[in-house]
């Protein structure tokens, strides 16, 4: 057994239930103040997974017994996993997290909004050879390559930067970053030259959804999107060896 402490409901982790072996019981005990609810919303690959929840004042255990090991199927991309457990908090009545599509992206977009700005001056040689370019597909593409080509990809997962990026000002000149301070850097290199890039967040594994809820930990991946001639296209400036176009 071991305690954890959760100062955001936001960070709440899931917890998963893997298909490895049966399972006796697993057993969570959330202390809290007497004015919170703890729920659960799941998501089971298969056949749902029996559960208990006993509330008492300042305290809640969630209970699941005897889970089976189930056969691996042909072709299945969930065979590793039972199911998924997401919790949810209420104080006052009050969700403390709303995690609708348009809650998540209006909370998500705030954090990075909050970062300083790229501004001109920090990329005065890059932005000399933009300028010359004669559209818009041109200098995406030159942004694109500078920041696949020159920034290398390093994982920093510690803390908040485990979710956010980093300020684009930062990873330009330190010339490293994981995949959201690369698709950020593109974004914001981008909207100097008036190019606007949106940030998407995408799971590169099979993924759940449960009640049409958006998790933060749905997601394991940062890549661009924007509209070129009317075009949609996506791309990942993670790759350093995919031209821009391709995915």
């Amino acid at each position: 057994s071991y305690q954890k402490e959760c100062n955001n409901p936001l960070y709440f982790e899931p917890l998963f239930i893997y298909n490895t072996d049966s399972l006796e019981i697993i057993s969570i005990e959330f202390n809290h103040s007497d004015n919170t609810i703890i729920d659960c919303h799941t998501w089971f690959s298969r056949s749902s997974i029996p559960f208990s929840i006993e509330r008492t004042s300042g305290r809640t255990i969630f209970t699941i017994k005897e889970i089976p090991r189930f056969d691996y199927l042909p072709f299945f991309p969930y065979n590793s996993l039972h199911g998924v457990f997401q919790f949810s908090i209420k104080k006052d009545n009050v969700d403390l997290f709303s995690n609708s599509h348009a809650g998540f992206t209006k909370w998500y977009m705030n954090q990075i909004n909050q970062l300083p700005k790229l501004v001109n001056e920090d990329i005065r040689e890059l932005e000399d050879r933009i300028l010359k370019l004669p559209n818009n597909e041109a200098k995406i593409k030159i942004i694109y390559d500078s920041v696949r080509t020159n920034v290398r990809y390093i994982a920093e997962e510690q803390d908040y930067g485990a979710f956010i990026p980093r300020n684009a000002s930062k990873v330009f000149h330190r010339k490293f970053g994981d995949c959201k301070d690369k698709a950020l850097l593109v974004k914001e290199i981008a909207e100097l030259f008036g190019i606007k890039v949106h940030l998407a967040l995408i799971n590169t594994n099979p993924t759940f959804y449960i009640d049409e809820k958006v998790y933060l930990n749905q997601f394991n991946h940062m890549i661009c999107y924007t509209v070129i001639n009317d075009m949609e296209l996506l791309f990942d400036p993670t790759e350093r060896t995919v031209e821009f176009g391709f995915l």
